[in-house]
């Protein structure tokens, strides 16, 4: 990484990122997203690091900025994106709740178990509506897959102000 950052520019850096780095990071993401907190901040410490190597370009900048200004998604996103994307259209593990548990539950479109320990918080009973709970009511209403991934990517990687 330290010998082709000064040679390629940044859309050569991006492609080789996601052909070699983004790949590996979104094999199983399923799978591993869902491990404990320490081992995904470790996960997300070392994509961190590979970001700065490749654009940070000897600057300071906070791996936040590096990764909306070059479109690249964390870990959690990644999870979250393979997870919205595989299920949007099954609605097995999405219950609507009723209006008076939306009242007392928050602002929950969809009901969870009632797990209490982190064994029933990783199964996927718990974690797809979890997900789905923080999307918003316009990318649910989406008809198409390629449209959701569209609005989701655009959500992302949208320029705060």
């Amino acid at each position: 990484m330290y010998q082709i950052k000064t040679i390629l520019n940044n859309k050569q850096k991006k492609i080789i990122y996601d052909a070699w780095i983004g790949s590996i990071l979104r094999y199983g993401t399923e799978i591993y997203g869902h491990a404990s907190e320490y081992l995904i901040n470790r996960l997300q410490k070392i994509q961190n690091k590979l970001i700065k190597i490749l654009f940070g370009n000897g600057k300071k900048y906070k791996t936040h900025i590096l990764f909306k200004k070059n479109r690249i998604m964390n870990i959690k996103e990644i999870k979250d994106f393979a997870i919205l994307s595989k299920y949007y259209f099954n609605n097995k593990y999405k219950n609507y709740t009723s209006c008076h548990s939306r009242i007392r539950g928050g602002n929950r479109k969809f009901r969870l178990p009632q797990w209490r320990n982190q064994y029933g918080k990783r199964r996927r009973e718990w974690y797809i509506p979890e997900i789905f709970n923080d999307v918003s009511e316009n990318m649910l209403k989406l008809t198409s897959i390629m449209e959701f991934k569209r609005e989701f990517t655009n959500n992302i990687f949208k320029e705060t102000t």
